[in-house]
């Protein structure tokens, strides 16, 4: 399969014409009135309607740098009058590189009265407040949104380094910053400034196609545009420079490719004709330039479709641009600079192996494009308007005749353009070089680089507005700063996870309101869909587990759809299929490789419209989740935790979810799984989170297809409120544990006798405090954000970790014990065990007289929106009075560790935060974990980044302040076992 090139170049595509008669010759007519306005128009009776298109030449490229984004604004602002109304609802209006384009199709009657409107609108606009805002707001929505596509990072990089001089005189300049504080009539003032010096009629053309009669279309024209003024202050776009010292540069971010090596290449010395026939001829596939470059093992270049040479016309600037995408190189001690050099020297190499023979079949493809362009009366004015916008900048033009003849002049000035003179131009330029690589790739071999001249570009200093001018001016009198990439790397170690993990999540909704949010990542081969339902532990009060039977079932038939394919062998991968439930959501995922994403997308869907349950699977569901609440029910962590459950509420749904008491799903019918599982159609459901190396445009149709068929059902969701805690002031509880024992030992290898208890006294089970939590959060919305609640959790892992470590430092086993528990034999191994690990210690090993451990390890009950507080639970306790004391002093040394007393502070705050990084984060190293902490912000999918960020920036005191709020109490609730020796 071919791959596409991630370099996404705002084109504007203009074919030299060759020879050729024009069927519009008769029925054509060109007009100026008096005032400088031009109108063209051309007769097409076979057509219903009638096209017409006012241009002005005051595009992008005749922006400055304080007005950048306001030609923009000012052309989506066209079209509204004092009101807030449309003037012309079929309307389109659009701000290209070289001018501003405003089009509508319509029936002959309404040719008057949209004449007139489009006269009001060029030269009499009236801008409400209401109207500048919201299209400030949106604008600037946009253009933080195309920031987060790579796109902008490649766009903004290299246009302002091809055209440092003016960068802000291209597309990717708009600055978001620009709008975010400007006041409507701030904004009056700079589309009033464009209005006067840029919409004049000297400025604007008319270009009208259809069944008019050329004469009428003139004198409607001059009935209303006549009474346009031309002023003297009237402004026109001048050339875009290209050029600057440097020309080679390294674009350096995580998103690329740590396989693939893109290279561009740009050249600017050629004129418009010139470039264009220079670019065809280079870029068909068996071209001698091509083929030169094939044969380059060292480039290692697939095919020919991977070269690709284009021309580029805009702000009077032609370029030639050349990409290609390169593996590895055969030789392993060949570089990616020399690669990347080598490449540079073959494509100047190829310039000299251009023949007549390829020259002259250039000009015969031109000449089938042009063919192509004059086809119909729309597509030849269309073009006409094009090439209107640029023509003032093209040396050729003849501005004597009129602009067709000016058009049709065109083929001779490219009959007389030669081979020699285009290589001659091409291999006298330095052209301008960026490589793209990996953040890592580059890291490792920056000196390499470095050496040879290149200057590193990354997301941060892309955008000419981000660019600091000392710095530049420096760079170009000092040469290449070898310091560059060092400085960026320096903040990139700060919030470089932030910010790229930012620029990589998109989030939309489908029509059906079903949010999906896209994190696009190169760091797998493979793409992870997660389909999160709102149905979650709490939403069955009556039916615990119900939930899960659900989500099995969909999952199971999610596999039965793949696996038609997979026996079809239609499939590029074997997609793993997953599925897992929290308190408030379920979730299933499906890994496959990028080109079976939309197929899965299908199966999921089609799971969910044809998918059905047996009875004999309903029951496999049923008893799988039986049996997992068992194995729950028999843990002695979980007993208690119930028991601190019961003690801090007295809801029922709360109770029922944590309870070790009862199993399961006893009185659930076939009847009530196959009722419920047509409910997932329910569009109120769903939250689709995808990751892996895609794009959301790749998803989007497949997502249209499959899951933006579904509807919002008219039966209200299921939400369980659940009550606030109520804290003792200080409880110690006594639980009464239930011991079970069981064995993973098949019956058939168990042989004829049971395996032997030892009998005990002590089961050492678990001791468990609560630590009353903040409750910002409670009640509210997933995405809320408690910057309290985070301290705390950050906080609550580090003590943990402290007691764990100060209960290995109480107390160690001895040798003899150590060596005991090597020796035993695998049928002492497979022996019966209790859940909580260790229920009944062999009494000799604790005949050696060696202290007893404290505890074995501890877990953590962490605070959730929905559950407000923590619980510590010290596994297999030998003494409750041990742990007491060991937590007692942790607790006083922590609160010590974080006060302004202890000089080593701020080491404990760079622990406390790197341990909250390693334990909450970790699952962004896979796919599976990233898309879990995207679903878990709910509507804020970079919730979990937020929280991130303000970690990061936490100081001692913000943490101490929250340390001694939770931390200095006496935990108010304790709970111990009945069998527990003090």
């Amino acid at each position: 399969m071919k791959k596409s090139f991630l370099l996404f170049l705002w084109i504007f595509p203009l074919f030299s014409l060759s020879a050729q008669r024009n069927s519009f010759s008769r029925n054509y007519a060109e007009y100026t009135l008096a005032n400088g306005l031009e109108v063209f128009v051309l007769e097409d009776f076979s057509k219903a309607m009638i096209s017409m298109e006012l241009s002005v030449r005051a595009g992008i490229n005749c922006q400055s740098k304080e007005n950048a984004g306001f030609f923009t604004l000012y052309s989506r602002l066209f079209n509204y009058d004092s009101q807030g109304q449309l003037r012309i609802k079929e309307l389109s209006s659009e701000c290209n590189a070289d001018s501003s384009r405003y089009s509508c199709l319509f029936t002959p009657i309404f040719f008057e009265k949209y004449t007139k409107e489009l006269y009001a609108a060029a030269f009499q606009p009236e801008f409400s407040d209401q109207d500048i805002k919201r299209e400030l707001k949106k604008l600037q929505e946009e253009a933080l949104a195309y920031q987060e596509n790579p796109a902008f990072f490649i766009n903004s990089a290299i246009d302002s380094r091809v055209f440092s001089k003016c960068p802000w005189k291209n597309e990717s300049s708009l600055n978001p910053k620009a709008f975010s504080k400007i006041s409507p009539e701030e904004a009056r003032k700079v589309l009033t400034s464009i209005s006067k010096n840029w919409y004049n009629p000297k400025n604007t053309s008319i270009f009208i196609s259809g069944p008019v009669k050329k004469e009428e279309a003139l004198s409607t024209v001059k009935t209303f545009f006549s009474a346009a003024k031309n002023v003297e202050s009237r402004q026109t776009a001048e050339k875009n420079e290209a050029g600057g010292q440097k020309r080679k540069f390294v674009l350096v971010s995580p998103d690329f490719s740590t396989d693939l090596t893109q290279i561009v290449l740009q050249y600017t010395s050629l004129p418009m004709t010139e470039a264009d026939l220079a670019a065809v001829t280079l870029n068909f596939d068996d071209s001698s330039a091509k083929k030169l470059l094939l044969r380059q093992r060292n480039l290692a270049i697939r095919e020919a479709a991977y070269i690709n040479f284009e021309a580029a016309h805009k702000s009077g600037t032609s370029r030639i641009i050349i990409q290609s995408l390169l593996e590895k190189p055969v030789n392993p001690k060949v570089n990616l600079m020399e690669q990347a050099e080598l490449f540079v020297s073959k494509v100047q190499e190829g310039f000299t192996l251009m023949e007549n023979f390829e020259v002259e079949k250039a000009k015969k493809q031109l000449e089938k494009d042009f063919l192509r362009i004059t086809s119909n009366s729309d597509s030849f004015m269309n073009y006409l308007s094009e090439y209107r916008a640029i023509e003032d900048f093209i040396e050729e033009s003849n501005k004597e005749k009129t602009l067709r003849e000016r058009l049709l002049e065109r083929p001779k000035v490219l009959e007389e353009k030669s081979p020699d003179s285009i290589k001659e131009k091409l291999l006298a330029e330095k052209p301008f070089v960026f490589v793209l690589l990996n953040t890592k790739t580059y890291q490792a071999q920056k000196k390499i680089f470095d050496q040879a001249g290149y200057t590193c570009v990354t997301q941060e200093n892309a955008p000419w507005y981000k660019n600091n001018p000392l710095e530049e001016e420096l760079q170009d009198k000092g040469g290449e700063n070898e310091g560059d990439f060092r400085e960026n790397s320096e903040d990139d170690e700060k919030s470089d996870f932030s910010q790229e993990s930012r620029s990589s999540i998109k989030r939309i909704s489908l029509q059906n309101g079903i949010p999906v949010t896209v994190k696009t990542t190169d760091t797998t081969g493979n793409i992870l869909i997660m389909v999160s339902l709102s149905l979650g532990k709490f939403s069955f009060p009556e039916d615990p587990g119900f939930e899960e039977v659900i989500t099995r079932a969909f999952a199971s038939n999610i596999q039965k759809e793949i696996l038609k394919y997979e026996i079809d062998n239609v499939l590029e991968s074997s997609p793993e299929i997953l599925s897992e439930s929290f308190n408030d959501w379920s979730a299933i995922t499906v890994e496959c490789s990028k080109e079976d994403a939309g197929l899965c997308l299908r199966c999921i869907s089609d799971a969910i419209i044809f998918g059905e349950i047996t009875p004999s699977e309903a029951d496999s569901y049923v008893f799988s989740v039986q049996t997992q609440k068992r194995l729950y029910n028999a843990n002695p962590v979980n007993q208690m935790t119930y028991r601190g459950i019961r003690w801090l509420y007295d809801q029922k749904i709360i109770r029922s979810v944590f309870s070790t008491d009862e199993d399961l799903l006893t009185q659930t019918t076939y009847q009530q799984i196959k009722e419920a599982y047509p409910s997932l159609l329910d569009s109120r459901l769903y939250n689709i989170v995808v990751v892996g190396n895609i794009d959301y445009d790749y998803l989007l149709e497949p997502l249209k297809k499959t899951f933006g068929l579904f509807a919002p059902q008219k039966s209200p969701l299921k939400e369980s409120e659940l009550q606030e805690i109520e804290w003792p002031a200080d409880k110690a509880v006594s639980v009464k544990i239930r011991h079970l024992f069981y064995t993973d030992v098949k019956a058939e290898d168990a042989g004829p006798m049971p395996a032997i208890l030892v009998p005990t006294k002590n089961f050492y089970d678990p001791v468990q405090f609560w630590i009353k939590s903040p409750q910002d959060s409670f009640g509210k919305d997933e995405s809320y954000f408690s910057e309290e609640e985070v301290l705390f959790d950050a906080l609550m892992l580090r003590f943990k970790e402290r007691l764990e470590d100060a209960g290995k430092e109480s107390s160690s086993l001895s040798d003899s014990e150590e060596k005991s528990a090597d020796k035993k034999t695998p049928e002492a191994q497979n022996a019966g065990q209790s859940t909580a690990q260790n229920t009944a210690k062999n009494t000799a090993e604790n005949s050696t007289g060696e202290e007893e451990e404290a505890f074995s390890s501890i877990k953590l009950f962490k605070r959730s929106q929905k559950i407000p507080a923590s619980a510590l639970s010290f596994v297999s306790v030998g003494r409750t009075k041990k742990v007491e004391e060991i937590f007692s002093k942790v607790q006083k040394d922590f609160l010590f560790s974080l006060s302004s007393e202890n000089p080593e502070r701020e080491e404990e705050v760079e622990k406390i935060k790197n341990l909250w990084v390693v334990k909450e984060l970790s699952g962004t190293a896979e796919n599976r974990g990233s898309a879990i902490l995207i679903r878990m912000g709910g509507k804020n999918p970079r919730k979990y980044l937020d929280q991130y960020d303000f970690l990061m920036e936490a100081s001692a005191e913000d943490f101490y302040k929250v340390q001694q709020k939770y931390f200095s109490q006496k935990p108010p609730l304790r709970l111990y076992s009945s069998e527990s020796s003090r």
